[in-house]
């Protein structure tokens, strides 16, 4: 094959590295553009026979880098290139003819995530949060369920997940204040959101958050944790305090004293 670059510096080491790939019938320039600095050439302009596809382009980088595991990404334009995908055939496509320098940028390739562990609720989810120590999922039957953060086979078993049921519709959003004991807050398509004291062994309604006429979708907390801020498809966003000590207005300060702990306060917007 033959290949060589514009000032012909990798000219000689450019041929033992593609001197298995096959001549092709056309000799396309390309510009090889580092998206990362740190695997950036001296010289970037090559002259490539129209059968080069990634793994060639990855090859001469890895060569002249001296990076022998460095796997990349190609990309022209918002296209990225498959494996196999030849320049050539890629040009044929767009019309391209090989006047012009072809841009091609590259990267490092980027594996998915592993997922090493999970864990199966009851119903869709419609909002997640989470802490150092739990994931707090909220569900589409109106439960928020808890899981460990870091879950083991014994704690993915009904024994290891807590649920609580706080609203009649699906849960669209989920916030969390973190403290020694969280401090949960999910909005609903009931109108409503619930404000969810989260300790060690279980997990109690405080308040429900009445103000809003239409479905609540999206919650958050401010940085200093005192405020929470709530928006609906009623075009309102509402502020709410994150006091846990007493409601917002008199009467259900009144209330207090004739209900049980055990039951949600109402509270209203700031």
């Amino acid at each position: 094959a033959v290949v060589s670059t514009q000032s012909g510096h990798y000219g000689r080491d450019l041929r033992n590295m593609l001197a298995g790939v096959p001549d092709g019938e056309q000799q396309i320039q390309l510009r090889l553009i580092a998206e990362d600095d740190r695997y950036k050439l001296d010289q970037n302009v090559f002259s490539m026979p129209s059968t080069a596809a990634p793994a060639e382009l990855q090859n001469i980088i890895r060569n002249l880098l001296d990076e022998d595991d460095l796997e990349l990404d190609f990309r022209v334009g918002k296209e990225i290139l498959q494996v196999g995908q030849t320049i050539g055939k890629y040009c044929e496509r767009e019309g391209l003819t090989g006047e012009r320098i072809l841009e091609v940028f590259y990267s490092e390739k980027r594996s998915f995530p592993d997922t090493p562990e999970e864990v199966e609720v009851e119903d869709w989810v419609g909002g997640i949060a989470l802490t150092d120590g739990w994931v707090y999922g909220g569900l589409y039957n109106g439960i928020i369920t808890r899981v460990p953060g870091n879950p083991t086979r014994e704690s993915r078993t009904s024994s290891g997940i807590s649920t609580l049921q706080v609203h009649e519709k699906p849960i669209k959003c989920v916030s969390v204040i973190k403290g020694e004991g969280d401090v949960i807050i999910t909005g609903s398509l009931d109108q409503n959101l619930a404000m969810v004291r989260s300790e060690a062994d279980k997990m109690e309604q405080v308040f429900v958050l009445k103000g809003h006429t239409e479905t609540v979708n999206c919650s958050g907390v401010s940085p200093s944790q005192h405020q929470l801020a709530s928006g609906s498809w009623d075009t309102f966003l509402k502020i709410w305090t994150t006091s846990l000590n007493e409601p917002c207005d008199e009467e259900e300060k009144k209330k207090r004293r004739k209900k049980s702990s055990s039951e949600p306060l109402l509270r209203t917007p700031l």
